[in-house]
């Protein structure tokens, strides 16, 4: 019984993979397993897609953690978190309990020289640059806490970040 069950969803998942292409070269649909460049390049661009929301998805729990550091003064977490020898600068106030809310605003790749990268071309940047936007309670502007984060040998980590209001 347990053969059994083991093998219908692979018979299930061929039949499903056989039956769902069309043929250019007018066979019946799914008898082919011809793939055109555009299929190809369509599969390429969703895969690269999908990897790119996967690293981006990394870098914002990164950036979450030293963003709460940086409004907490946690500077154990800033330092785990940061490139080495990196400054810190103390904020001496703690806002992370008196926020109304943060939220991630933007993420921008960006290249060797700066400029901003598009989000396809991704894989060439060198670094990321993403921008918190938070409120404290009772107040009536928003603030912003912009951190650059670059990818080293084991994961990425912080090299710059700074505030606006």
């Amino acid at each position: 019984m347990f053969k059994k069950a083991m093998f219908l969803p692979i018979v299930a998942g061929i039949i499903i993979v056989a039956c769902s292409g069309q043929s250019a070269n007018n066979d019946p649909p799914g008898l082919s397993a011809t793939v055109t460049q555009e299929n190809e390049y369509a599969l390429y661009q969703r895969l690269n897609y999908y990897q790119r929301l996967i690293e981006e998805h990394r870098i914002q729990i990164l950036s979450w953690q030293f963003a709460r550091a940086v409004l907490s003064d946690d500077i154990d977490t800033m330092r785990r978190l940061m490139v080495p020898d990196a400054m810190i600068t103390v904020t001496m106030d703690i806002f992370y309990d008196r926020l109304d809310f943060m939220i991630l605003r933007d993420i921008q790749w960006r290249s060797y020289d700066h400029r901003a990268v598009s989000p396809e071309l991704w894989r060439s940047a060198s670094s990321v640059e993403l921008s918190y936007e938070f409120r404290i309670r009772n107040r009536d502007s928003f603030a912003y806490l912009v951190i650059t984060m670059k990818q080293t040998e084991d994961d990425w980590k912080v090299f710059g970040y700074g505030f606006e209001s």
